[in-house]
């Protein structure tokens, strides 16, 4: 039949089906002619027939049907599969509610689609598919001729905004006719199969087909299509001998692929078309770099600026701009790297779309200012960098930029930015798949995007001569992570999927053990999966929080954050709990609302009364209770031993929705450790997508360490562990034999956290982390306040310093995951994370207590010894004082014409005992020498009329028996400690003066 006559058959179907249900099945393979025939229906059917066009956001069939028409429809036509994400999803759910189309869609429905769509839902949604009726439309075989032709110029010339699936199907329709191609038709033909094999990184199919396409056209005049197909298949046999993970290409190979590349460029010269050999550099560029051929790429990158100068094409000037930058770089001609970067940046207007450009070049020209020991303005060069964020499909270069950055803030001590950056970087590759283990920190979502192949503006190595097939997009989508996956987790996402679904489970409470994992379930895996999957014919808003000091307002604000579009208004408020649950009301129509409250424990430090918590409870039962959100789901993840607390909402009457209560087994939901296989499943599933590769052995062995006589691995302690083996590259069982077990993987793990707070403050973070701990190697609470205490009791250091320097430490203790700050209403405690770790610090760190210890008892024995050295000292100049008044009374009144001659005696008595000071001084009597100070001063002070040349040599004896024992050698220690205290005078004496009048 043709396609007029199926059309017709077509119209029939709708107009006899008006007012019921009636599932048809439109197969096209082509966009064009889909469109046409739909035309073409809507004039010959006698009913009216409105089209919905799915979005990529739409999840479920039903519910985008149900939000676009709940009005009347005589028939309804959907188009638009190709663009959503994860058709089988969308099939599959269909197939679960299909009596609900049944049952309220009166009305034709028909399904326009291809034949691979077709297939998916025979596949995902078979009971759906047999309820319907296939009417089948094709192209004639020399309009499909035509299209190949067609897409084949296209591409040949540049243009690839070409229909993969749809060029796929059009060359199987070709082969079904069965009839002869004339050769360079069919040389075309197989540079199409080559092309969407290597699209599909099929690379040794592709390559099979480029090679008969290649044979063809070498043999040929045409130098421009011949140099076209030959650069196509050197880029496949260039991906194909790629090492990966990448390592230093092979010496041979590479020296075929650049004579490849030479050859072509040849052919492109010969054919007068200087563009192409330009636009090549998009592709070559990236292989000349890899290939390490400087020279190569410096003058290929220094042709095409000129020429795209000439054709001020922005973007490719960018592109020319950055690999002539790196080239020079790498030849360590630093000052001229950094010249043409900046050139570069100043050509570059701040578009998104040259964003790629720009963030590099900031790079390469802050790598060259580090070389050239231009610090701060590499600095502020990063900062420029990192303000552009992750640029579509290239999270390394971000990674580059802020692991330099770090680098650079922890020469200059600015450690706290430096570990901000330092965790923004791991961050980011656990994100995008980049690094297997994250510490100690929590998961997040993983981000979607493909970082198989090294990649450039937002393309892998497509074959083109200059711009790429697949367009740069911000990436926005975000999916469970894979640990979550890997670690068996993913069951107790789908238990609580299953429970959020459910009428009976109004309210989940999810509790553990510190450190098992909740805040990782929650965030990388329960709400991405919310996100991205109906419940039943439901599309879900998950809305979390995790602080609580403005509830009510912090969960409006979340809410008003993830509200989508078509249910924002410029003047939407939720000010009062009765606006917010109008609200929960209109979003009931569309929805299933989560209300998700992380780490509740929280709550209750910062509520620590019982209105607040009452009235915090109300709300939650009145939104539970009403009648028009019978959807709405709440839960709460708390540690296990904050439980207890949540037996206050069960006196609250509103709470009574809940049943038996919230403890009950109804409520309650328990996440636990991982079973050694998990755990070994987790390893094997995290490293595998990474360069990070471990061999069986040491996972099996690793596992096992883990696991210990308990028979579970904490994930936490998993992830710490793991880290550290991926920081150290740590691959082998000898390698891990050589360093140990596991406790040293954790030591250095933690003395890795205490490196970033820099090398000044190494002793207190140690002696902080210790004090953390207590003698029974658990880890009690504690406020700064008594952590100041413990410190300034050990070390000897001023105690605004010492409060500086805390509150750096703590701060990157918090963020690492290590410490867990408590927030409370009369002054916030800390605490260490997990328990298994005190009993390991209070074990390390016992040594550097005991030495500090050691130390304070030796300067208490010092402040004795000087005690007494004292009080001998000012007893004999007591005694000397009285004698000396004494001896003058006497003088006076015997003869006062005596007088000069006594003054005489005095200065020579005074000189005298200086100098048997000074004497014994220098023979190392201290103590005597300090003696005779003292009373030679007394007599000083006692002479009146002494004048400045009798005072000054006094002066400076006294001086130098009190003060200069700081300068003494350290085998001296303990003397010069004793000369610092008084007897009896426990504390410290800071300094001894004296005053010469």
């Amino acid at each position: 039949m043709t396609n007029s006559q199926q059309l017709e058959d077509l119209a029939w179907s709708l107009e006899a089906s008006t007012g019921e249900f009636k599932l048809i099945l439109a197969k096209c393979n082509y966009l064009d002619l889909q469109n046409q025939l739909i035309q073409e229906l809507q004039k010959i059917c006698q009913i009216e027939i409105q089209i919905l066009r799915l979005q990529a956001s739409e999840r479920t069939l039903y519910n985008a049907i149900q939000a676009e028409f709940d009005q009347e429809i005589a028939a309804l036509m959907i188009v638009g599969w190709e663009s959503l994400p994860n058709l089988s999803k969308m099939f599959s759910s269909a197939n679960q509610v299909r009596e609900e189309f049944r049952n309220n869609c009166s009305y034709p429905l028909v399904l326009w689609i291809n034949n691979q769509i077709y297939q998916q839902i025979m596949e995902s949604a078979p009971d759906l598919e047999s309820w319907g009726i296939t009417i089948n439309f094709s192209l004639p075989f020399d309009e499909l001729i035509d299209l190949l032709k067609s897409i084949i110029n296209k591409i040949l010339n540049d243009d690839l905004n070409v229909n993969l699936q749809e060029l796929e199907l059009a060359l199987q329709d070709l082969q079904k006719y069965d009839q002869k191609l004339e050769p360079e038709f069919a040389a075309n033909c197989n540079f199409l199969k080559g092309f969407i094999a290597y699209n599909k990184k099929q690379l040794d199919t592709a390559i099979s087909y480029y090679q008969q396409s290649w044979d063809f056209w070498q043999t040929t005049d045409n130098l421009e299509i011949s140099g076209k197909i030959l650069y196509n298949l050197t880029i496949c046999n260039y991906e194909k001998l790629r090492p990966n993970p990448p390592t230093p290409f092979p010496t041979r190979e590479g020296g075929e692929i650049i004579n490849c590349i030479q050859q072509i460029l040849e052919k492109f010269k010969n054919a007068q078309r200087l563009d192409l050999i330009a636009n090549s550099l998009s592709r070559f560029g990236l292989i000349l770099q890899d290939l390490q051929a400087w020279e190569q790429l410096k003058t290929l990158s220094q042709q095409a600026l000129e020429i795209h100068q000439a054709e001020n094409n922005i973007l490719k000037i960018a592109e020319d701009y950055l690999f002539l930058a790196t080239a020079n770089f790498e030849q360590s001609n630093f000052p001229e790297a950094a010249k043409i970067a900046n050139q570069g940046i100043g050509v570059i207007h701040e578009l998104p779309l040259l964003n790629y450009y720009r963030q590099s070049l900031f790079l390469i020209l802050a790598q060259s200012q580090e070389e050239l020991k231009e610090y701060e303005q590499a600095i502020k060069n990063l900062e420029l960098a990192k303000d552009i964020g992750v640029i579509n499909n290239h999270p390394k270069l971000y990674v580059k930029i802020l692991n330099l950055l770090q680098k650079l803030l922890f020469q200059k001590t600015e450690y706290l930015e430096a570990f901000n950056t330092k965790l923004e970087s791991r961050s980011i590759e656990q994100q995008f798949g980049l690094r297997a283990f994250i510490g100690a920190g929590w998961l997040k979502p993983a981000k979607n995007t493909n970082l198989n192949v090294e990649t450039f503006h937002g393309t892998s190595l497509q074959t083109n001569y200059g711009t790429s097939l697949q367009t740069n997009q911000t990436i926005k989508k975000e999916n469970i992570s894979p640990e979550i996956e890997a670690s068996g987790r993913k069951i107790d996402v789908d238990e609580l999927l299953a429970r959020i679904g459910r009428t009976d489970k109004k309210i989940i409470v999810i509790h553990g053990q510190s450190g098992v994992g909740k805040s990782s379930l929650v965030n990388a895996g329960l709400i991405p999966a919310l996100e991205n999957k109906a419940i039943g014919f439901q599309d879900n808003l998950p809305v979390t929080i995790r602080v609580y000091n403005s509830w009510f307002t912090e969960l409006a604000k979340e809410l008003l954050d993830v509200l989508p579009e078509n249910l924002k208004s410029e003047d939407l408020k939720l000010d009062t709990q009765e606006q917010f649950i109008l609200k929960l009301v209109e979003i009931e129509k569309y929805r299933r609302t989560v209300l998700i409250f992380d780490q509740f424990e929280e709550f209750f430090f910062v509520c620590p009364d019982d209105k607040a918590r009452t009235e915090f409870f109300q709300f939650l039962g009145k939104c539970l209770n009403h009648k028009n959100i019978g959807s709405l789901r709440v839960i709460l993840s708390l540690r296990v031993d904050y439980l207890h607390l949540l037996l206050e909402c069960d006196e609250i009457s509103d709470m009574n929705i809940i049943g038996d209560g919230i403890l009950s087994k109804n409520v309650l939901y328990k996440l636990g450790n991982l079973t050694p296989e998990n755990a070994k499943t987790t390893i094997e599933s995290l490293t595998k997508k990474t360069t990070f590769q471990l061999e069986p052995d040491l996972i099996n062995r690793l596992v096992e360490d883990l696991a210990g006589e308990v028979g579970s691995v904490r994930p936490i302690e998993l992830q710490i562990v793991g880290a550290q083996l991926e920081t150290e590259n740590i691959t082998t069982l000898a390698a891990y034999q050589q360093i140990g077990n596991k406790q040293q993987l954790v030591k250095r793990y933690l003395g890795e956290i205490v490196n970033d707070c820099g090398k000044k403050n190494q002793e207190l973070a140690e002696l902080l982390l210790y004090f953390l701990t207590d003698e029974q190697g658990t880890r009690p609470l504690k406020t700064k306040a008594e952590l100041e205490e413990n410190l300034q009791s050990l070390l000897e250091r001023d105690k605004n310093e010492t409060e500086n320097n805390l509150d750096l430490v703590l701060e990157i203790f918090v963020k690492s995951g290590l410490v867990v700050l408590l927030p409370e209403t009369t002054a916030d405690r800390y605490q260490l994370v997990h328990d298994y770790l005190a009993a390991f610090i209070r074990q390390q760190q016992e040594p550097l207590s005991q030495k500090l210890e050691w130390e304070k008892q030796q300067r208490k024995i010092g402040e004795a010894k000087l005690n007494r050295f004292l009080k001998i000292a000012l007893a004999g100049s007591v005694a000397a004082g009285i004698a000396l008044t004494l001896l003058t009374v006497t003088a006076w009144n015997a003869a006062k014409r005596a007088e000069t001659q006594k003054q005489q005696a005095d200065i020579n008595a005074i000189q005298a005992l200086t100098k048997s000071s000074e004497a014994m001084f220098a023979s190392g009597e201290r103590g005597n020498a300090l003696i005779e100070a003292l009373r030679v001063n007394q007599k000083v002070k006692l002479a009146s009329w002494a004048t400045l040349d009798t005072q000054e040599p006094t002066t400076a004896a006294l001086s130098q028996a009190v003060y200069l024992q700081r300068n003494e050698k350290p085998e001296n220690k303990a003397l010069a400690l004793a000369v610092n205290t008084l007897k009896g005078h426990e504390s410290s004496v800071w300094s001894v003066g004296f005053s010469p009048d």
